[in-house]
């Protein structure tokens, strides 16, 4: 497999993969942890969701899949809450 920037002069944090043949194979995304909680992050992430779902074309629609989790930044949230408790019982 290659991978290379996808957009070295407007996004150092996007990478493209490709299969040994050559072809895109998927899109990796630094940071995407930071989706929802970090404004800069969620609207560089979302521009390129959009980017990508314009450029799908139907008949190849099949092979191409995105995935989002939409609970990520509630699952996170959530873990987070927790660990403060724990870390408040620890500290009485």
């Amino acid at each position: 497999m290659n991978a290379e920037l996808y957009d070295s002069k407007n996004d150092e944090l996007t990478t493209l993969v490709k299969s040994l043949n050559g072809k895109p194979m998927l899109i990796h995304t630094w940071f995407a942890r930071s989706y929802g909680w970090n404004k800069y992050q969620t609207k560089r992430i979302d521009s390129l969701l959009q980017i990508f779902n314009s450029k799908i074309v139907p008949e190849e629609s099949e092979s191409v899949s995105i995935i989002k989790d939409p609970y990520f930044k509630y699952q996170n949230k959530i873990k987070k809450f927790f660990l403060k408790l724990k870390m408040k019982s620890f500290i009485k």
